[in-house]
């Protein structure tokens, strides 16, 4: 569940209800009950039925509002099926439209002497804690705060003009010009501190999530580092002694071909497990060091200029399917992503013979997830071969060594992460995708 999710939830579903039932009753109870008497207006027929008008309007708008007040009843009580971004709009709806009753209300009421100022501050602050987007809820404040002076200029100017220009408000109880820049000056401070106070807030939640979340990663990968440090400490010794002993063999068997073809078996095996227990080594060395927060976009040009030198490949070029967005990061090692991305690239301008295409694509998927797509122009990976293709030492190159995908493979799902591939004779296509939290990563 996102953090704007648990907001909707709390502010609109739990808290929200009871406060927009008791809403709707309160511009039930004015507009059918509170004005139902014109005794007070002058006794001119003009001034008696525009009056009438006045309050007739919000009466049937109140049927429109109180239907889609239902509607989104059942919009909050089945709110966990609902995407946030829906979720958003809805509530944006619902807060403009509830301004607008009100604003109906101070019309016909009191215009700026009417009690609903009190509703109008509540508003802001519903609002403010219900939606944590910025750009919508400075909009959504500002649009109340216009729909307050609206209702108040309409109400002032319906209440006080008569033909002996006296208002029908009683002069005590009419409020000034400066209590109205007051109440207009308070009600935009509190939509700025409600929208500098949650800017703080939120900046706070995100460094504290933050660094939890590098906390769980270094933790993860310090677990990882132990495992592999355990494990080569325990066949590094073994295999020097076969070592060893195999070539010791070698060199004593002048009329043994057999023992000497054997022996050279053996060698070529204990290298291969050597170069594996290497990496194992470099994994535990590394994970020492913490994860950073890496820009991406950063990070892929770097790759680029390091698996692409400036003129050494000319044949092969290098597209963005689209803008990879400056604000996209991952909590990773560094030297991690840089492997992979290097890896990836590498294999694409070997598979292309240093002449084609390479196509980059970033972004996220969603609210959790991140992606990396690198594509290539050529022959692609023959079918038989693509269930192959992540196996160490698998290769379908000829100088191939079989460990470029077999390592990014390695290092993607060390972060919870899974590597798939799009291959056709028009080329292949490796996406990456991470999960932005490791909490809420899924299981596998």
């Amino acid at each position: 569940m996102t953090p704007q999710m648990g907001r909707f939830i709390s502010a609109e579903r739990d808290l929200g209800i009871p406060v927009r039932f008791a809403y709707v009753l309160l511009v039930y109870y004015y507009l059918f009950f509170g004005f139902s008497d014109l005794a007070a207006i002058p006794d001119n027929q003009f001034y008696t039925n525009f009056y009438r008008a006045t309050i007739e309007l919000p009466k049937k708008l109140f049927l429109i509002y109180g239907g889609i007040n239902l509607v989104y009843l059942g919009i909050l009580l089945n709110i966990t099926r609902v995407h946030s971004r829906v979720m958003l709009y809805c509530t944006f709806a619902m807060a403009l439209l509830d301004g607008l009753m009100f604003c109906c209300l101070i019309v016909i009421e009191d215009g700026f002497n009417s009690p609903f100022f009190w509703v109008y501050f509540g508003m802001v602050l519903r609002n403010a804690y219900a939606i944590s987007d910025a750009f919508f809820q400075i909009t959504l404040n500002f649009s109340i705060v216009i729909m307050y002076a609206i209702g108040g200029i309409f109400g002032r100017s319906i209440l006080e003009y008569d033909e002996m220009r006296e208002s029908w408000l009683s002069t005590e109880n009419s409020i000034t010009d400066e209590q109205v820049l007051l109440r207009m000056v308070l009600l935009v401070a509190i939509v700025i501190f409600c929208f500098g106070f949650q800017v703080l807030l939120d900046r706070e939640r995100r460094l504290r999530e933050e660094q939890q979340e590098l906390s769980i990663r270094n933790e993860h990968l310090k677990g990882i580092g132990r495992l592999a440090a355990e494990i080569a400490h325990q066949l590094k010794n073994p295999i020097s002694i076969i070592n060893n002993a195999a070539f010791i063999l070698q060199r004593n068997q002048d009329n043994m071909e057999l023992v000497k073809n054997q022996a050279s078996i053996i060698r070529e095996e204990i290298t291969r497990s050597d170069n594996i227990l290497k990496n194992l080594l470099m994994d535990a060395t590394q994970s020492v060091a913490s994860v950073r927060k890496l820009n991406i976009r950063h990070e892929i040009e770097e790759a680029i200029r390091v698996a692409l030198p400036d003129g050494v490949f000319p044949g092969v070029s290098v597209e963005y399917l689209t803008p990879v967005p400056a604000d996209l990061h991952l909590l990773i090692q560094p030297r991690h992503l840089s492997e992979i991305l290097v890896n990836l690239l590498v294999n694409a301008r070997e598979a292309m013979q240093s002449d084609g295409t390479i196509r980059i694509s970033a972004g996220r998927n969603s609210e959790t997830s991140i992606f990396i797509s690198i594509s290539d122009t050529g022959p692609g990976v023959p079918p038989e071969h693509q269930n192959r293709i992540f196996e160490a030492f698998f290769s379908t190159k000829e100088q191939g060594t079989g460990l470029g995908l077999g390592i990014v493979k390695k290092y993607v799902e060390l972060y919870s992460g899974r590597i798939t591939l799009d291959s056709s004779p028009r080329g292949s296509s490796f996406t990456l995708v991470f999960p932005e939290k490791l909490s809420i990563a899924p299981t596998k």
